[in-house]
């Protein structure tokens, strides 16, 4: 009886390497050759295509300009939950795009440029002595950070001091 146990487990790993096998024979999975590959990469590396189109002067001036001007009146920086494809959607780029173009024109990444104008944001609400009953947290949420922790943090690596110490250095 134990050789026909044997005899079953067999057949069983012999059908599954017959699959598998298969499996790997079908071009929906793999549809290319290791020659057709090979190929491929020859092309890419003849072609050096760049992963995104080099920009003229006036195409870098004129999307800096369309970002900072969409960013200051529209004042998208205020929602707590932006995000970099929320904001690429809104401006009509792809999310790559926008991220490609702040790292490498503006020389930041989203959140230190969203960050810059959170911070000057909650500057001007510390200033303004219509809001000196806001507290921390308060100014926090109203210049678009989603906590006081990282308000404070992000608001002292800018300016150089806590959100505290500018309220009372700048309150007239």
């Amino acid at each position: 009886m134990d050789w026909l146990i044997n005899l079953a487990d067999l057949v069983q790993v012999g059908v599954l390497f017959y699959m598998g096998y298969h499996t790997i024979l079908q071009k929906e999975i793999f549809p290319y050759t290791i020659a057709e590959l090979n190929d491929i990469e020859k092309i890419i590396e003849i072609r050096n295509v760049p992963a995104h189109p080099q920009l003229t002067e006036a195409q870098v001036k004129e999307t800096k300009e369309k970002i900072l001007t969409f960013l200051q009146y529209h004042k998208p920086y205020l929602e707590n939950d932006l995000t970099l494809p929320k904001l690429a959607t809104r401006l009509g780029y792809k999310s790559h795009y926008l991220s490609y173009f702040l790292n490498n024109h503006l020389n930041k990444n989203f959140y230190s440029l969203i960050n810059e104008f959170r911070v000057e944001e909650s500057k001007n609400i510390l200033r303004d002595t219509s809001k000196s009953h806001l507290n921390m947290l308060g100014v926090a949420f109203e210049s678009g950070f989603n906590s006081k922790t990282a308000f404070n943090t992000t608001f002292r690596r800018i300016t150089g001091v806590t959100p505290s110490e500018y309220r009372k250095n700048h309150m007239d």
